[in-house]
This record gives C-alpha cells, structure tokens and sequence, in this order.
C-alpha cells in the first residue's frame, strides 16, 4: 500500500528526535513538501529532521531571479549547524537539493556523516540543458518556462496535483543552477562519507542514467545506488516513496557510517 501523503504546505519544517539527525534539502522551483513523507518517517524512527525553504522558493517564480547560487549554499550551510550535535548527521538532497548536500558533504566532512543523493541534478536532460545554455547567454532571461504538468515530473497524479512547487522555471535563475552543477560535479571525488544515490527510471528532467555512471566513477567512499520503476524525477512523492523509504531508512539505520581519507 503506498503512503499517504500529508497536507500539502511549502513551508519549512522541523521534527525533534533523539537519535542522531538529518537536514533535508528540497529541489530547484519546489519546496520541503517533496521531503515531508519521507522526513515522517525518519522521525518515526528517532530522528531529528530539519528541511529548511531555500531563497527564492514558497513564493513566486520570479523571486528566483534575485537569488545567487552562494545563497543556497549558505543556506544550507546554516542548516547544517543548526542540527543538534549527536551522531550520526546525515544530509539528504533532492534535484538541486542534492547537489548543495555534495558541496555540504565535502566541505564540512566533520558534520556529514551519511549522504543521500535522490535524482540529483548533475545530468540534465536536453530542454533542461538548452534553458541553462539560453540563460548563460543571457537569451531569455526575462522569459517563464512552463512546466510540462503542474505539480512537476510525477507520474501519480494524484501526488503531483498535491505538490505545491512552481509551474514555471525562470530562465535568468537558470544559471545559477548551473554554477551549482559546476561546483558540485567538481567535489564529487572529494566526498568521504557513505552516499546512496537514489533514481527515478522514468525521470524527464535528470538523465538518470548519466548521473549514476558520472556519480560511480567519481565517487570514492563506499557507494551504492537503486533506480525505482514505477517512478519519474520526484521520487519521494511518487509511486515507490514507500520502497524509497524503507531503502533510506536501511541505510541511515545501518552502522557502517565510516569515513575514509581524503585523496
């Protein structure tokens, strides 16, 4: 039976526990409701979840437009230090989420202990690739893409009428993005700790396939990845969220939390 979705709210939110933490990190035009269930359940189990609203999201498309790629990343860094200190810390990021959770994991190795990387957004697909190109070359940049559906790349219906993230992507913000990608492909072979990736096989906006090969050969601490069948791009909102859960939870739970040396 899939799990029912909560009431649908772009708000952040914060779930105390005591057994260690995990900052939750949403993805580019949505907001932290693409993590709630997922965090639900993390907190059923023990753990303190935080995913905070990144700038720029839970208002307007054009409220993207005056945010820099420095502010998501020191957004997230202020996440990061603001979890309690017990152990284990583990960051998990969607789409663009996952790539501010490689630059927190490589960056502050000491904070990081796990990293879950869902549908992380390295490989873009060609509409997506083409939107960032117009916008480096400053084409555009004015200009509101719609999304092919409201409600983003989810193949239930029903969860993707419920998700409250922008029908449309603003070109000029597009860049910045791009400085992201830039950044976060650069640290991959940095990163120390144990890292799941986690893909949707029917995902329109990351090249799935791409992203898994550039994260396995790149990627040096333990490394494990799952690809779900009955899912697009949001994967923790879509048909196999339940098998997506109880994959992340393994893997939090799990003891092999050791870090190797950086080469």
């Amino acid at each position: 039976m899939v799990r029912a979705l909560p009431k649908s709210s772009p708000k952040a939110f914060r779930l105390e526990g005591t057994r260690g933490s995990v900052l939750l990190l949403h993805g580019f035009t949505g907001t932290p409701y693409e993590l709630k269930p997922l965090a639900d359940a993390l907190h059923q189990a023990g753990f303190t979840c935080f995913a905070p609203l990144l700038a720029g999201h839970g208002e307007t498309p054009q409220h993207l437009n005056k945010i820099s790629a420095d502010n998501w990343i020191a957004a997230a860094e202020e996440a990061l230090n603001s979890l309690p200190a017990g152990k284990p810390r583990i960051v998990i990021g969607f789409s663009m989420g996952g790539l501010l959770a490689t630059l927190l994991a490589v960056s502050h190795p000491e904070q990081v202990d796990k990293l879950v990387l869902i549908a992380p957004a390295f490989h873009l697909r060609f509409y997506g690739k083409l939107a960032v190109w117009l916008s480096k070359m400053q084409i555009g940049h004015g200009w509101f893409l719609p999304k092919a559906q409201k409600g983003g790349d989810i193949l239930d219906a029903d969860a993707r009428k419920e998700n409250p993230s922008y029908d449309k992507i603003p070109v000029k913000a597009l860049t910045q993005l791009s400085c992201l990608i830039q950044k976060a492909t650069q640290s991959l072979s940095r990163i120390t700790c144990p890292t799941l990736a986690l893909f949707g096989t029917h995902d329109r906006t990351v090249n799935s396939l791409k992203t898994a090969k550039l994260l396995q050969n790149n990627i040096v601490s333990p490394y494990s990845q799952r690809f779900f069948e009955g899912s697009a791009h949001v994967v923790p909102l879509d048909f196999d969220r339940d098998e997506l859960i109880e994959c992340i939870l393994i893997f939090c739970e799990s003891h092999a939390s050791s870090k190797i040396s950086k080469k």
